[in-house]
This record gives C-alpha cells, sequence and structure tokens, in this order.
C-alpha cells in the first residue's frame, strides 16, 4: 500500500462513481471491480444484517471460501 496526495475540490465522488457505473453499462469503460469483490461486499453486507438480527457475530471465512470453490 502507499499513499498518494490527491488534489481536488471540484470532483464529487458519489456523481464519478455513478458516471463509471453509466459508462460501464453503456460498454464504453471497463469495470474497475471484478465480479468477486461484489461478491464479497455482498456476503459481507448481508453477514451485518445477519449479526445485527442474531446479535451476535457472523463468520466470514467460510463464506468467502465458498466463494473461491
Amino acid at each position: 500500500m502507499r499513499s498518494q496526495r490527491l488534489f481536488s475540490t471540484t470532483i464529487d465522488a458519489y456523481v464519478a462513481q455513478l458516471d463509471h457505473f453509466r459508462d460501464v453499462i453503456g460498454g464504453s469503460a471497463e469495470s474497475l471491480q471484478t465480479v468477486e469483490d461484489g461478491a464479497r461486499t455482498l456476503i459481507a453486507t448481508l453477514a451485518v444484517t445477519e449479526a445485527a438480527r442474531r446479535k451476535s457475530r457472523v463468520e466470514l471465512s467460510a463464506r468467502y471460501q465458498a466463494l473461491a470453490a
């Protein structure tokens, strides 16, 4: 990992993300994220909901291993 200073006051990160998503859907840009990245994010997001419902910790390692299989 490395640190990099970025100077920008005119770019809204949310708008830039939506613009990129539009370009990917339209076929004019490649996705910056892999399908596996998206799946891992979904697994983690659903685990947060499950942990809140159960009021206990949810282990992710087995779920991530199942994704890799």
